[in-house]
C-alpha cells in the first residue's frame, strides 16, 4: 500500500525526467525546423531548470495553503500546458516559454512529492520510499529516450516528441484524487480523526507496524501521539501558543475531536484562507529567518548539497549526451540519441541500487563514495573527449551516472526531507531546491559552450566539483539513516548550536500543562 502511494505520487518524478530527458534526443530534430543555434539549444534546456527555481517556491505555497495531496494535482497543469505550447510552437522562444512552464511543474515536484512520501513512511523504510521519487525520474528519462529513437522518422517528429509527457500528466492529475493526504498535515490542520484514518489504512496495508508487529488500534494511535507531540514540541521552541487539542484528545483519536480541533487551528492570526500572496510572504519571511536560529545549520547544509548536487553536471551530462556523441564520432543522429539512452539506463540502475542501499549503508556513506567514484569517472571523460573516443566517452558518462545515481541523485532528496521541522519545511525546501535548479540552469546554459572552448578540461573542472563535494559531506553532513525525523533535526541543531536546538525540559513542560487558551495557531508545514 505504501509503496503504491509512492508510485503514484511519484508520477511527478517520472514526468520530471520525461520532460528533461525529451529535450536530448528533440534538439537534434528540431534543429533543421527551427534553425537553432548553439546558445538557443543552450537556453532551450536551461529554461526548464530557471522555471523550475520558481516551481519550488509556488509548490511549497501549495503544499502549505492546500495540502500535499492538492499540490500534487495542481502540478499536473503544468505538465499539460508547457507541452503543449511546445509543440505548436515555431520557433525557439516559444519552445523556451514551453520548456520553462514544464520548469514549474518539476520545480514544484521536486518540493512537494518528497515531502509527501517522506511524512507517510515509517522511518526504517523511509530511505527508500523517498527514493521511487528518483527512480521515477529515471524512468522518465529512459522512456523519453525510447520513443525519441522510436519517432525518429516521423514526419515533425520533435513536436510528438514534446507532447508526450500530456498523456501521462493526465494519469497524474486522474491518480491524485486517490492519494490520501499527509498525516502530519492533517495533524497540524487539528484534524486528529482524519491523521489516525489514514496512519491506519497505510500500516494495515503493509501488515505490519513500524516494529514489524501486527497492526493494532493502540499502535497507530501511538504513532498519531508521537506524531502530534512532535508537532507541539516544535510549537513549543518557537514560544508560540498551541492551539491545538491537548495530550488526551490526542492519544484518543477515536473521540470526536475534530470539530475543537479545527476551529482552534484558523483562529486569530492563522495565516490560512488568506491566499498564496499571504503565503509566500509568510515563506520568504521563514526563509530569511532560517539564516539565524536552531535550524540555520540544517539550512546550510541543504543549500551546499543542493549545489554539489547540480554543479556536478549530472542533468547536462544526460540532455547533451548525443551532443557529447557527435562530437566524439557518431555520425548518425538516431545513433547518437540510441547510445546516449545508455546513460539513462545506467541512472536507473544506479537509483535501483541507491533504493536497497540508502537504509542499510547510510547516507553519508553513499554520498562519499558516490561523490569519488563521480570524479574518477569525469577524469576519464575529460581524457576520452580530448581523444575523440567515442566508445571511451559513452563508457565513462555511464560511469559517471551511475555513480552519482546511487548516491547524491535520491539521497540528496531523502536527506533534504529529513532536515527540517514540519515548521519551516515549505520554506526551506523549496529555498534548497531553488538552488540546486538555479545551479543546474546555469551549467546546463553553459555546458557546450564551455566542452567546446575548454575541450577535455570542463569536464576535467566537474571532477575538482564532485571532490570537493565528496569533502564538504565529509565534514559537515552527520548520519541520518535509522533515525526520527525528530532525532534527525535535534542533530542538526546541536552540530548548529543554535538557541533552543536540544531537547530541554520546556516543551515536555508545556505538554503536560495543557495548551494555552486563545492561541494563535502556527503553520507548521
Amino acid at each position: 500500500m505504501l509503496f503504491m502511494i509512492a508510485s503514484l505520487a511519484a508520477l511527478g518524478g517520472f514526468l520530471f525526467g520525461y520532460d528533461l530527458g525529451l529535450i536530448a534526443g528533440a534538439l537534434l530534430y528540431m534543429e533543421p525546423d527551427l534553425r537553432l543555434t548553439e546558445a538557443s539549444e543552450e537556453v532551450i534546456v536551461g529554461m526548464a531548470k530557471l522555471g523550475a527555481v520558481f516551481g519550488t517556491f509556488v509548490g511549497g505555497a501549495l503544499m502549505q495553503e492546500h495540502g500535499r495531496r492538492k499540490a500534487i494535482a495542481w502540478n499536473s497543469g503544468f505538465f499539460l500546458l508547457g507541452p503543449f505550447i511546445m509543440a505548436v510552437g515555431d520557433d525557439a522562444a516559444t519552445v523556451s516559454l514551453g520548456r520553462f512552464v514544464v520548469g514549474m511543474g518539476v520545480g514544484a515536484s521536486a518540493v512537494v512529492v518528497p515531502a509527501y512520501v517522506a511524512e507517510m513512511a515509517p522511518k526504517e523504510r523511509r530511505g527508500s520510499v523517498v527514493t521511487v521519487y528518483e527512480l521515477m525520474v529515471c524512468l522518465g528519462m529512459i522512456t523519453s529516450g525510447l520513443v525519441d529513437w522510436g519517432l525518429r522518422g516521423v514526419e515533425h517528429s520533435w513536436r510528438w516528441m514534446v507532447a508526450m509527457p500530456m498523456f501521462p500528466a493526465v494519469l497524474m492529475l486522474a491518480g491524485s484524487a486517490a492519494l490520501p493526504e499527509s498525516p502530519r498535515w492533517l495533524v497540524i490542520r487539528g484534524r486528529l480523526r482524519d491523521a489516525l484514518d489514514v496512519i491506519h489504512t497505510l500500516r494495515e496495508g503493509s501488515g505490519v507496524d513500524r516494529d514489524g508487529e501486527d497492526v493494532s488500534t493502540a499502535a497507530v494511535e501511538a504513532e498519531l501521539m508521537e506524531l502530534w507531540s512532535a508537532v507541539e514540541k516544535e510549537r513549543a521552541q518557537v514560544g508560540e501558543p498551541d492551539g491545538e487539542p491537548d495530550a488526551g484528545a490526542a492519544a484518543d483519536a477515536t473521540a470526536a475531536a475534530d470539530a475543537p480541533a479545527r476551529k482552534s487551528a484558523t483562529r486569530g492570526g492563522g495565516i490560512h484562507g488568506r491566499g498564496m500572496l499571504a503565503v509566500w510572504i509568510r515563506m520568504f519571511r521563514d526563509i530569511r529567518g532560517l539564516t539565524s536560529g536552531p535550524e540555520r545549520n540544517a539550512f546550510a547544509t541543504a543549500l551546499w548539497l543542493a549545489f554539489f548536487n547540480q554543479a556536478t553536471c549530472s542533468t547536462s551530462v544526460i540532455n547533451f549526451a548525443p551532443e557529447v556523441l557527435e562530437r566524439v564520432g557518431v555520425d548518425s543522429d538516431a545513433d547518437a540519441v540510441l547510445l546516449a539512452s545508455a546513460v539513462s539506463l545506467c541512472k536507473l540502475v544506479g537509483v535501483s541500487a541507491s533504493m536497497f542501499l540508502v537504509d542499510r549503508a547510510g547516507r553519508r556513506t553513499l554520498l562519499l563514495v558516490g561523490s569519488h567514484a563521480a570524479a574518477a569517472a569525469m577524469a576519464g571523460l575529460a581524457i576520452a573527449y580530448d581523444v575523440g573516443d567515442a566508445f571511451g566517452s559513452l563508457l565513462c558518462m555511464c560511469v559517471f551516472m551511475l555513480a552519482f545515481s546511487a548516491s547524491w541523485a535520491g539521497v540528496f532528496w531523502v536527506v533534504l526531507s529529513e532536515l527540517f521541522s514540519m515548521r519551516v519545511k515549505s520554506a526551506a525546501v523549496s529555498a534548497a531546491a531553488a538552488t540546486l535548479f538555479a545551479t543546474g540552469a546555469f551549467t546546463d546554459f553553459v555546458f557546450l559552450s564551455a566542452a567546446r572552448a575548454m575541450g577535455g578540461w570542463a569536464f576535467g573542472a566537474v571532477a575538482c566539483v564532485c571532490l570537493c563535494a565528496g569533502v564538504y559531506v565529509q565534514r559537515n553532513l552527520p548520519e541520518t539513516a535509522g533515525k526520527s525525523l525528530a532525532e534527525v533535526q535535534a542533530v542538526m541543531a546541536a552540530s548548529g548550536g543554535g538557541e533552543g536546538g536540544g531537547e530541554g525540559p520546556g516543551w515536555l513542560a508545556r505538554l503536560r500543562r495543557g495548551p494555552a487558551a486563545g492561541g494563535r495557531y502556527v503553520e507548521m508545514s
